[in-house]
């Protein structure tokens, strides 16, 4: 056999598999969960920035619902982008306008880059810290003008006054990053943002991949509103060498399921399993890793979240891969600490080459907001679902 066919042998075993992986979950496993609307929310720039990706959530303590989303060309590292802000006082039915207030003034700082202008976010979070500070934490890079990407970090941004403003704060205390390309040595470990984060009592957890490849995940806590950061523990170990079963993770998201009780849900770094860890130490030991492909087929940046009025229930979003190019937005949940899962695809039938990075939050009224986006890797837009939970029907 030549080592062309070999290559096409395997591709197809490959795909052959996936496709085996996803035929043998059940498509909707909560068909109680309907969805109410599906609608295109947040359109790309035409003019060449045409693809929007990569949504995040937070509500403030005042209510304000803020929804940022990162803007490019493609997708793709090696192209500048930025952060785009959007924000709502209706839960999300009306939205400001680009970088603006619901009133119309324009957000100071926005859209999020860096002081230099050459500090582009890649993957990136927003949340709410304990005493109201609202941080956007995100892998992110510096692109110099004719010269290869550098000066990998996890940088933040932060803003004090309910999202009318935003200042950037650097690379975030307290992270390794790699600072330049000369004169690093070989292997030397850096860290990046892989979208975990959860604020529980007066602390903050995000999930980070160190690198170089095979990637490991570590669990970062900061007790000062993102100020400092520290190191917890480790919740993935790296593999010896890619191409090992487990090839480490690189997607991971987090969430306290209560005051002591810590879970991740994973990505291989060869994308062929999703995988959940709980901590019951608030991340100081950590249980088995545990292969929960079986339920939510392969989960490409996942994100965790709770809700205080549905306890005991965990929720899950991200991207359904299925193929490389046969892809949707997917809703999970939980309500046995992830020893079972229930699957929603809000996409429905419909599939896409590009989409996923989920978030959720909930209104008043029970439903669920969902924020993805889908489309190619040349082009995107940001999508809206609006989701009834069954929760209060279970209740009942």
């Amino acid at each position: 056999m030549t080592k062309r066919m070999a290559m096409i042998t395997l591709a197809a075993f490959l795909a052959g598999a996936a496709t085996l992986c996803a035929a043998e979950v059940p498509d909707d496993t909560a068909p109680e969960m309907k969805v109410k609307s599906r609608k295109l929310v947040f359109k790309a720039d035409p003019k060449g920035l045409d693809w929007a990706a990569r949504g995040s959530l937070t509500k403030t303590k005042t209510g304000r619902w803020i929804a940022t989303y990162t803007l490019a060309a493609k997708h793709a590292r090696s192209v500048p982008r930025h952060v785009v802000v959007h924000t709502s006082d209706d839960e999300g039915r009306t939205w400001s306008k680009p970088n603006c207030l619901p009133d119309g003034t324009p957000v100071e700082g926005a859209p999020l880059r860096g002081e230099n202008e050459r500090i582009e976010p890649n993957d990136g979070g927003v949340l709410t810290c304990p005493n109201g500070d609202l941080l956007y934490v995100s892998d992110s890079c510096e692109h110099v003008p004719g010269k290869k990407l550098q000066n990998y970090q996890t940088r933040q941004w932060r803003s004090t006054d309910n999202g009318a403003s935003w200042k950037f704060e650097g690379p975030a205390p307290g992270i390794p990053g790699l600072i330049g390309v000369d004169g690093v040595p070989p292997g030397a470990p850096f860290a990046l943002f892989s979208l975990g984060k959860t604020v529980e009592g007066g602390s903050i957890y995000i999930t980070t991949y160190h690198r170089p490849w095979p990637p490991w995940g570590v669990l970062y806590r900061s007790d000062d509103n993102g100020h400092t950061w520290k190191m917890v523990s480790e919740y993935a170990k790296r593999a010896v060498k890619a191409g090992d079963p487990d090839d480490g993770v690189n997607e991971t998201g987090v969430v306290c399921v209560d005051e002591n009780t810590i879970m991740v849900v994973c990505r291989s770094g060869n994308e062929r399993t999703t995988k959940m860890r709980i901590s019951r130490d608030r991340g100081k030991t950590w249980g088995p890793m545990t292969d929960i492909t079986k339920y939510v087929h392969v989960v490409q940046q996942p994100k965790l979240t709770k809700f205080p009025e549905e306890p005991g229930r965990i929720y899950l979003t991200g991207r359904d891969r299925i193929l490389e190019h046969k892809q949707r937005n997917g809703l999970w949940y939980t309500e046995d600490c992830g020893e079972t899962w229930k699957m929603k695809p809000v996409d429905g039938d419909a599939y896409f080459n590009d989409s996923g990075y989920g978030e959720i939050l909930k209104r008043k009224d029970g439903d669920l907001y969902y924020l993805g986006y889908r489309g190619t890797d040349n082009a995107a837009d940001m999508w809206e679902y609006v989701l009834e939970s069954d929760y209060r029907k279970i209740q009942e």
